[in-house]
Formats: C-alpha cells, sequence, structure tokens
C-alpha cells in the first residue's frame, strides 16, 4: 500500500513502525496521513475483500471506515459480504452498495454483447439467454465466446455445454469442486427442488448438517441466494442448478429415487400436497401419488387450481402395476380410482373409462370414492349420460356438500339441468353452487357458475341479468388472474351470446376470440354445440347462411342425447338455415315434430315452422303458426318473442294489413328497449324497409341502423377458419407436440416428458407455428382446435 501511495501523495519513506502498534494499525494510520496531505480525492481500491480474516486488519479497516477523512473513497469488491460491520456504515450514510441486481446485464446490453461478437439471435432467444443467465456478465461473456466459435450459436442458448471454456466447465471449477465432498452432495442432491430450505434439503440427503452448509454458502457465494431474510429459503441461480442437476443424471437410479421420495414425503408432511405429488411423480411412487391426491391434492389441481401443474402426471394415469402384483393388493383399487380422476382432468376419457369399468364392483375407501366419483362426473357429462351424471354427483354432494368436491357436483348438476331445458333447476342449482364456491374461495368453480348463469338469463333474453354475472366474473378474473384457460370458457361465451344480442359485433368478436383459445372438443361437448350455435346465430343474422351450416354440421364434439336442449336448438337452426336457403318444404315437417319434443324449445321450433312457411309462400298458414306463438300461455324467451312479432309485422305487410304490421313491429321494439336486445333487428330491418320507411316515428325507435348494418355485418363479420386446409399437414409428433402446447408446461418440462432435447422440442413447436400460420403459442392453440387437431 505504501508503493501505492508513493505513486499519488507524498509520504514518508518505511520507517520502523511503532512497537506498540501492529502493521495494520500503522498502515491504517498511514493511510489517513496521506488522505489528509492529498489535494484531491484519494481512491483506495481493496479486491477480494471477502478473503480478509485477520482480526487485526478488519479493525484498522474499520477504524478508518468509521471515521474517513473527508477526501478519502475507498472501493471494495468482494464474492461475499466481508466479515465488517456493513450495518454501521449504512447508518452514517458513509456506504455505497454495487451488487449482483446492479451489475447484472440488462436485454439491451446482452444484444450490444452479442453484437459485439457478431452473433445474431432472434429477440425471444436474447430474452432467454438474459433470463439463463440472470444478467450475469461472466457467463454472457462465455456464452458469447462459444457462440463464436459454434456452427449453430443458438443451439447453445438453451443446451448445457460442458466442455472446455464452457460455462459448465467454469461453475464446475470456480463453484462446486471448491467446496468440501459433504456440501457438492449437498448441492446435487438437493437440486431437485427450487426453492429449498434447510429442513428439505436435510430430508433429502438424510442429514443433519444441510441446512448450515446451504446457508454458509449463501453468505459466501453468490450462486446460491437467499429468499428471506432469516436464510430460511434459498435457490440456486438457473445455471448452476442445470449443472447440479447435469451431475445428479450421473448417480444412480435408486440414490434419486431416494431423493425424490424424501423430497416428496417432507412436502407431504408440510401440507404441500401439489409439491409431493411431483417429487411422487419423477419417484414414480404410484402408490403414495395415490394417496396424496386422495388426501386433497386432487383437489387443489382440479377444483381449486391454485397449484402449479404437475409435470408428467400423465406417467401416472397410463402407469401399469409390474407383473405379479395383485389389483387390490399390491396395487391397491385406490390407485386406479385417482388414475380415472387424473385421466378425465387431462381429457383422457377412454382411458378414464377403462379404469371405472374395472373399479366397477371393488369396494373403495372414502377418499378414492370420492375421486371415482369425480372421474364418473366427467365421464358422463362426455357420455351425454344425464342419469349416470346425477347419481355420482349426489355421492360426492352427500360426502362433502359443502366443500369443494360438493360444491362441483352442485355446479355440474345444474349444468346438466341446463344443458337439459330444466331453466329453473338449473339456475337454483348454480346459484348455489356460486354461493359456496365464494364462500370456499373456489374462484375457479365461481367464475364456471357464473358463466353459466349468464348464458341462461342471455339465452331467455335477461340481458340485463345476464351482463352483472358477467360483471362478476370480470372481477373475478381481475382479482384471480391465475384461473385456467379452460375455467374461462363458459364465461366468454356468455359474453359473446350477450355481446351478439346487443350487436356489439367488436365485442361479440373478442369473446369468441378468447373461447377459440381456450376450448378444446373433448372438454365439454354442450360448451362446444354452445359455442357452434352462437356462432352460426350471427352468420343466419349477417345472410351468410352457407357458413352458418357449416359451423353446425362442423362441430364435432360428442353426440349429445337428442332430448337436451342444446341438440334440439342447433337442429332447429340448420331446418331454418335449410329453408333460408331454398328448401322449406323439406323442413316444415320435421321443425314441427321437434317443436313437441321439449317444451323449453318448442316456441322456437313453431317460429322455425313459421318462417319455413312464409319462406314457402304459405302465408295464411304462417299466420296462423306465429299467432300461436304470440298469445301462448306459456311466454317464450323474449328473443323468441321480439322475431316473432317481427315476422308478425313480415306477414301483416304481405297481407296489406298496415296497421297491423306497425303495432307488431312497435311491440317488438318496446319489448326489446328494456334489455336492450337488437340482434333480431338486423336482419329484419331490409325486409321490413319499406314499412319503416312509411312510418318515420317507427324508424325513430329502430334500435339497430338501417343504412349498413346487414352489409356491415355480413362484411365483417369473423370469417370461420375451421375449412380452410393446411397447405402442410402436421407430423404426428408434431400434433403431439401441440397438444402439449395446451398445458402451462414450459418448454423444458415437455421436453423431460417426451425424453428429448429442449432444442428437439423448439424445432418441432417452429414447424407447428409455421404450418399452423401462428405466431406464438396461443394463437397455435386457436387454430389447432379449429381443426380439431387437440
Amino acid at each position: 500500500m505504501q508503493f501505492a501511495l508513493q505513486q499519488h501523495v507524498p509520504v514518508a519513506d518505511a520507517v520502523s513502525p511503532d512497537p506498540g502498534w501492529s502493521l495494520a494499525e500503522h498502515a491504517a494510520d498511514q493511510l489517513a496521513e496521506a488522505a489528509g496531505e492529498a489535494d484531491d480525492v484519494l481512491v483506495l481500491v481493496l479486491d477480494n475483500v471477502h478473503f480478509l480474516s485477520d482480526p487485526e486488519v478488519i479493525a484498522s479497516l474499520d477504524a478508518v471506515l468509521r471515521h474517513p477523512p473527508p477526501n478519502l473513497r475507498v472501493v471494495m469488491t468482494a464474492r461475499s459480504d466481508p466479515i465488517m460491520p456493513l450495518h454501521r456504515y449504512r447508518l452514517q450514510g458513509n456506504l455505497s452498495e454495487i451488487r449482483a441486481a446492479e451489475l447484472a446485464m440488462t436485454m439491451p446490453e446482452v444484444g450490444q454483447l452479442l453484437a459485439v461478437h457478431d452473433i445474431r439471435l432472434s429477440a425471444e432467444q436474447v430474452e432467454l439467454l438474459a433470463e439463463r443467465t440472470e444478467g450475469w456478465v461472466a457467463g454472457l461473456c462465455l456464452s458469447a465466446l462459444q457462440m463464436e466459435e459454434s456452427s449453430d450459436p443458438q443451439r447453445l442458448v438453451t443446451d448445457l455445454a460442458m466442455d472446455r471454456g464452457s460455462i459448465g466447465e467454469y461453475l464446475m471449477e470456480e463453484v462446486i469442486s471448491a467446496q468440501p465432498h459433504a456440501v457438492q452432495e449437498v448441492l446435487v442432491r438437493s437440486s431437485i427442488c427450487d426453492p429449498v430450505s434447510g429442513p428439505l434439503a436435510d430430508a433429502i440427503c438424510e442429514s443433519e448438517l444441510s441446512g448450515s452448509a446451504l446457508a454458509e454458502l449463501a453468505s459466501t457465494n453468490g450462486f446460491v441466494i437467499p429468499l428471506d431474510h432469516q436464510g430460511r429459503q434459498f435457490r440456486y441461480h438457473p445455471l448452476l442448478r442445470e449443472v447440479l442437476r447435469h451431475l445428479l443424471n450421473g448417480k444412480p437410479a435408486a440414490v434419486q429415487r431416494r431423493g425424490q421420495e424424501n423430497a416428496a414425503r417432507w412436502h407431504a408432511a408440510d401440507g404441500n400436497l401439489v409439491e409431493a405429488l411431483q417429487h411422487s411423480v419423477v419417484a414414480q411412487d404410484w402408490e403414495f401419488c395415490a394417496e396424496l391426491l386422495a388426501r386433497g391434492a386432487a383437489e387443489v389441481l382440479f377444483l381449486r387450481a391454485t397449484g402449479r401443474p404437475v409435470s408428467g402426471i400423465g406417467r401416472f394415469a397410463d402407469a401399469t402395476p409390474d407383473p405379479g402384483h395383485d389389483i387390490g393388493r399390491d396395487w391397491g383399487v385406490g390407485v386406479l380410482a385417482a388414475q380415472a380422476a387424473v385421466s378425465v382432468a387431462l381429457g383422457r376419457y377412454d382411458r378414464a373409462r377403462g379404469l371405472l369399468d374395472r373399479l366397477e364392483r371393488c369396494h373403495l375407501d372414502q377418499g378414492s370414492a370420492v375421486l371415482h366419483a369425480f372421474a364418473s362426473v366427467l365421464v358422463a357429462r362426455q357420455d351425454g349420460d344425464a342419469q349416470r351424471m346425477d347419481e355420482a354427483a349426489s355421492i360426492l354432494v352427500d360426502h362433502d356438500g359443502q366443500g369443494a368436491f360438493g360444491t362441483f357436483a352442485l355446479y355440474e348438476k345444474g349444468s346438466l339441468h341446463l344443458w337439459q331445458g330444466s331453466d329453473t333447476v338449473a339456475e337454483s342449482l348454480l346459484q348455489q353452487a356460486l354461493k359456496q364456491a365464494t364462500a370456499e374461495s373456489l374462484h375457479a368453480i365461481a367464475l364456471r357458475c357464473v358463466g353459466r348463469l349468464a348464458i341462461a338469463h342471455c339465452t331467455a333474453g335477461k340481458v340485463t341479468l345476464a351482463a352483472e354475472f358477467l360483471n362478476q366474473g370480470a372481477a373475478l378474473l381481475q382479482a384471480y388472474p391465475w384461473i385456467p384457460e379452460e375455467f374461462r370458457v363458459a364465461y366468454h361465451l356468455g359474453g359473446a351470446e350477450a355481446a351478439l344480442m346487443h350487436g356489439d359485433l367488436d365485442l361479440y368478436s373478442r369473446f369468441l376470440r378468447l373461447v377459440d383459445a381456450a376450448l378444446a372438443p373433448d372438454t365439454d361437448p354442450a360448451l362446444s354445440y354452445l359455442q357452434a350455435l352462437i356462432r352460426a346465430t350471427a352468420y343466419q343474422s349477417a345472410g351468410r347462411y352457407v357458413e352458418a351450416r357449416d359451423v353446425l354440421l362442423n362441430n364435432t364434439g360428442s353426440e349429445l342425447p337428442d332430448t337436451w336442449v342444446l341438440r334440439i336448438r342447433a337442429d332447429i337452426l340448420l331446418l331454418e338455415l335449410q329453408a333460408q336457403m331454398g328448401k322449406p318444404q323439406k323442413s316444415i315437417e320435421r321443425l314441427e315434430s321437434l317443436a313437441r319434443v321439449n317444451e323449453s324449445t318448442s316456441s322456437r321450433g313453431l317460429l322455425g315452422v313459421a318462417r319455413a312457411q312464409y319462406a314457402a309462400r304459405d302465408i295464411d298458414a304462417a299466420s296462423q303458426v306465429v299467432r300461436r306463438i304470440v298469445t301462448s300461455h306459456h311466454a317464450p324467451p323474449v328473443p323468441v318473442l321480439i322475431e316473432a312479432l317481427l315476422l308478425t309485422a313480415e306477414i301483416a305487410t304481405a297481407q296489406g294489413h298496415e296497421t297491423a304490421a306497425v303495432e307488431a313491429a312497435t311491440t317488438a321494439v318496446q319489448l326489446a328497449a328494456t334489455e336492450q336486445i337488437v340482434l333480431p333487428f338486423i336482419p329484419a330491418g331490409p325486409r321490413l324497409h319499406a314499412l319503416l320507411h312509411r312510418h318515420p316515428a317507427l324508424i325513430n325507435l329502430w334500435p339497430a341502423p338501417l343504412d349498413d348494418a346487414p352489409e356491415h355485418w355480413a362484411r365483417d363479420l369473423l370469417a370461420d377458419r375451421e375449412n380452410k386446409q393446411l397447405a402442410e399437414n402436421l407430423t404426428e409428433r408434431e400434433v403431439s407436440i401441440l397438444n402439449w402446447l395446451t398445458t402451462t408446461m414450459t418448454m423444458a418440462e415437455i421436453a423431460a416428458e417426451l425424453y428429448v432435447s429442449t432444442n428437439t422440442v423448439k424445432t418441432h413447436v417452429a414447424a407447428v407455428y409455421r404450418k399452423l400460420e401462428a405466431t406464438n403459442r396461443r394463437e397455435a392453440i386457436v387454430r389447432g382446435r379449429q381443426l380439431h387437431l387437440i
């Protein structure tokens, strides 16, 4: 230090220090003297301060820093906090800190570094590289150097290299190998968890020293990062974790499995059932997987939807006992029940049906019986088996009436009655389910109830009430944005139907895009039917009859029972379209029979009959039928009544009954005003054009603009892409990858599930995007669902 001082300020030559002083005290005194005599700011740079351990040196440096000369600045660099009272310097205002977060390179800086090395990556690849390195400068420099020499630099963004000069080699030599063997074992074996605590590491490693080792590493090593001030939770730098996982893969399979089993049981004891399930799946401990699902993991995953998805859970659903295992003894029936529940949750209904058939005569404990009933409800819903679904739902209500499974059962029973046309019963059940879901913080189920209630009221023409439920759903999504896409479908469909009724084409289109992004045809056949009905109704109103027909005919979801109102409504609409396309006579008889199938759809069927008769120019017959609708003692849904009144106005105009026509049209307008219903007036406008212009007062009341409204709808309504053929078909592997994209799994997790590299998955994903004309994951999912590839 004295030599450095002599180069910048005049100091005395070296002399023997005072016998009562240590060398450290003499150096500190000399520094203070030099700083006092310096004309300018004196900067002392001390590197690797984390190596300081001599108490005298630390005390002398502390004395200088606690009362520094005015023109002295000390710059210290360290890989970890030195053994010095930093808190005192902070309180005195004498300390400025530059830590890892400030040193980390930003995205633009990463781009500039790569440009210096003439490396060209996409914005997504640059972002991924910055994310994996967390802006670590040395890691980015090593990556850039390797990419510079590589013929495929993009591969190095995702693949961990362990060769000479790589990040992997650096971490092995500088971080891992520098630790004692016991600490290395802790790092490697505990890398299966993120984050990891001391007690969890102790459980995994079957040791009582792991927690203290992690705490010490966190204080001396920037790659082990504490997550709280108490030092209880830690995480590893992503690149270090990759190296540790690489080393773990070299351990015997029994060691790896033992660590996963230990982690599973520790998390289970701590109440983290989903985390425990994840480790059990990796360990292929299928019996414990079943136990965890029965104990509550299934509720968290499938009903509350608050836990992160379990990667590889499909392996549990497909697992089979080893040869020689006896179902009911070694391979318990509880495993089969849990597998059935997971299978339906993953949309693997054939697998679930087979498992349920094997369990038909088996005795199940309470937890397994609940999983069995849960699976039975969803399989019955998929098959349209109302009786079986009602029986299974009743089991769940009896077992857990006010809890998650009981609330789920009420909601499913309410849905069943809604699709069957029992509107009053459906509303009562859904309202009760919504009340319980709100009380039990079952937000995903609450959103489903809200969506179905909005659909029910919108279909009945109570659009204002439907809007109240939609507002409630919007509040739920704002408060709980983590609710998965598949739980939002009914809400989005309700929003689309309400927007359609209001004649808001833009809002309708936005809601329908959200439906396309979330709805898989094998998730809920009823919702697939409803989506097709809403879309076809919009096309019909725009006069695009062929597209409306094709949407209904191309709905390839599982067949619903002929008596369900959704099926009847679809059949009525198809026959109406047939009449509007020039074949009314063929439609009339079938429409008359449909009008007698279900009371809730009888008025819709009669309206279809009247329209077909009017199209066939049998005006008197059409007049009689429409009069039956208008004067019925059982009030039809408001939209049906409005359409019947508008058809009455058309018929009266054709018959020369001007006053009756104006009266019917005026009544329709007044009836629609309360609920702000616009849709029926868009196609009716051109047909009543002459009547309206003869009565300007009626034009002023007309809810839809007459100028360009039908043409606007015909021109701007979302085109249906289902019939557009792919220029190049997806391979079987690409279809498989597309199905995995519907999950929330990362590319790395998908790769692990398929036993391929992350780079291979990314290559397939790029091909999927190109063939589906998609630019991102969501667009690919939407297009795949439109083409029924998923």
